[in-house]
């Protein structure tokens, strides 16, 4: 299966075309991620995307996790229907928190294939229960539509400037440096340096402990906690 997203770039979206436009785009974007994203978890999702793809016409077959990622993808492409990739749609906003922007359908699908790699690779590389990460009043703000209150009360007493807001809010959304970076169109030592001033202003604000730039941010957070948690 040789194609780049040149070759998809006009292609439209039909009930015929949806699912092969869901493999090539996923297929596309995890390709993408692994060549900047080296780990074994990726590797094993990539072969196993392709056993898939290769093989989802044979009778019986089991799908692997891997292919969940495509369905997401189907599932957004059944959103725009009738339209062609490289068409235009509006993103962010709302209760997103990010600022809205006109991006690709395919760009979009990118960043989806992207965040769900991220997740499956950090969720199985560091096994943590969800249940150990989340309280119990917090799960039921979100059940209730209540949204994160106490994360958007912090978030708004750092008085962060636009960029900054908006690089955090990439970072929680679960991508990468390399990733944000390449959502805003700078380097990743902006993206270094938009991160050092947010930690900065976290301290600041959050803590109460005031600090210069030229100070060790991360080091900072480190004693405060250990500090904290031993008395």
């Amino acid at each position: 299966m040789k194609f780049n997203w040149e070759y998809l770039r006009d292609r439209k979206i039909t009930a015929e075309t949806v699912k092969q436009l869901g493999e090539m785009l996923t297929v596309l974007g995890m390709k993408a991620y692994r060549r900047y994203n080296v780990s074994p978890v990726i590797d094993r999702l990539y072969r196993e995307l392709n056993l898939d793809i290769n093989r989802s016409y044979r009778e019986g077959y089991t799908f692997s996790d891997a292919y969940d990622i495509v369905q997401e993808i189907i599932c957004f492409l059944c959103e725009h229907m009738g339209r062609d990739l490289d068409n235009l749609i509006e993103v962010g906003g709302g209760d997103t928190r990010l600022k809205k922007e006109w991006i690709t359908i395919g760009h979009k699908c990118f960043r989806i294939v992207a965040q769900m790699v991220y997740k499956r690779r950090t969720g199985i590389e560091r096994a943590v229960d969800i249940d150990e990460c989340l309280d119990l009043a917090m799960c039921e703000e979100l059940e209730q539509g209540a949204g994160c209150p106490v994360v958007d009360k912090t978030i708004e007493s750092m008085g962060l400037t636009e960029i900054q807001e908006r690089v955090l809010l990439y970072l929680m959304d679960g991508n990468t440096h390399a990733e944000i970076a390449g959502f805003m169109g700078v380097c990743r030592g902006a993206i270094c340096v938009y991160l050092k001033d947010i930690r900065r202003k976290y301290v600041r604000s959050v803590l109460g402990i005031a600090i210069d730039r030229k100070c060790n941010v991360l080091a900072v957070l480190t004693n405060y906690y250990i500090n904290n948690y031993n008395s």
